[in-house]
């Protein structure tokens, strides 16, 4: 317990105050922000996997893709302050680009020597600026939700050579989400192995 004590202690000074990065900030919150852009790679990782069936077109083409998804915010980092909420917003659905305003708006609260806090979460990083950080934590939250639910779909729809497809419209059938005891089927099935059971039983 206390080795597990001093390496907390020893990642939170070092890399966090001594290194100077997030001087000033709760060190909680921003292993929040890491932990949710961990996440965002790991559900992106899943999704595109179901698009693929070769393990190198699948690594090739999540790498593309990944860096294409930073590509919103590269072109509008210069221009950043001019945009509105909405667009922002969008940006945010993208996880490297909504990874890399998280940034920003923290590195705002740095340069004002409060850092990023629980208690200034949603407030304006500056002046005007609606985008919170807590905003932008939520969008993180949002697009690992939203890639899961891609592979979730695509794995049900196209599952492959041994998969057995369903409908697109899957999702929308109460059978998919209470099971085949829904349509009635269930307790039969249930009670056909039972008596293979009990038939079992007798001839031993």
């Amino acid at each position: 317990m206390l080795e597990i004590r001093w390496h907390a202690r020893f990642f939170r000074t070092f890399l966090f105050h001594a290194g100077g990065v997030f001087k000033y900030s709760s060190t909680l919150l921003i292993l929040v922000m890491l932990l949710l852009f961990a996440t965002n790679v790991i559900t992106f990782s899943y999704w595109m996997s179901s698009m693929f069936s070769g393990s190198s077109t699948a690594a090739i083409s999540s790498f593309f893709l990944w860096f294409m998804f930073y590509q919103p915010y590269g072109f509008v980092a210069e221009n950043y302050a001019d945009l509105g909420y909405s667009e922002k917003a969008g940006l945010c659905l993208c996880a490297p680009s909504c990874i890399a305003i998280t940034s920003r708006i923290v590195s705002q609260f740095e340069s004002r020597g409060d850092g990023i806090q629980w208690s200034n979460l949603y407030d304006e990083p500056s002046e005007g600026d609606n985008f919170t950080a807590g905003t932008a934590l939520g969008w993180l939250m949002f697009d690992s939700i939203l890639y899961l639910s891609f592979c979730l779909y695509i794995e049900n729809v196209f599952p492959g050579q041994y998969g057995n497809p369903q409908g697109w419209f899957f999702f929308l059938s109460k059978e998919y989400w209470l099971g085949r005891e829904a349509d009635g089927h269930g307790s039969a099935e249930i009670s056909d192995v039972a008596s293979l059971f009990t038939a079992s039983l007798t001839w031993a």
